[in-house]
């Protein structure tokens, strides 16, 4: 039940930093993974600088208090302080969703990633309205979705990949 609660929260945004027909290189740097609270949404011509170039995956920059990326749709978001990262899952999994041709990876946090997104889903509900989480794998949002109950059970769900994208990043975070 939690783990369909927590895929109909998460609103997924596709992510396309390596979508292509072609097949995925795998990637010599390691994958960053975060959950972090949204502070603000900018459109996609808003004129905001980036805190890393789209699609780049740039660690010591994503360690800092906020960070300012962009989706795959254009729109720009101002986010807080990591409440979970990659450090912190457990285990990956690839799976294909109801539609298969869409692929989505199962994330399974440890217990402080729980505790993590328990306390923001618990912190975005007390906005008026619900604020909004983002999951951000690299340089990217990969989601960001109106939190509507608190998540508790370690779970997320990160989808809009094809089968290459998904099973290249779960090896990655289970290596």
């Amino acid at each position: 039940m939690r783990r369909l609660v927590v895929s109909l929260l998460l609103v997924m945004v596709a992510l396309t930093a390596c979508h292509s027909d072609e097949p995925t290189v795998p990637s010599l740097l390691p994958v960053v993974v975060q959950g972090r609270p949204v502070l603000k949404v900018y459109n996609a011509n808003d004129n905001v600088l980036l805190t890393c170039a789209t699609g780049a995956s740039a660690p010591s920059e994503l360690n800092a208090q906020t960070v300012t990326l962009t989706s795959e749709a254009g729109s720009k978001y101002r986010l807080g302080t990591a409440f979970f990262t990659e450090d912190q899952v457990t285990s990956a999994s690839a799976e294909a969703s109801a539609d298969p041709s869409v692929w989505v990876v199962d994330l399974t946090l440890d217990a402080d990633g729980t505790r993590g997104l328990e306390a923001a889903t618990r912190d975005a509900l007390r906005n008026d309205p619900a604020g909004l989480i983002a999951t951000i794998v690299d340089c990217r949002v990969a989601t960001a979705a109106v939190v509507q109950a608190v998540i508790d059970s370690g779970l997320v769900q990160l989808g809009g990949l094809t089968q290459g994208e998904a099973q290249h990043l779960a090896e990655q975070l289970n290596a």
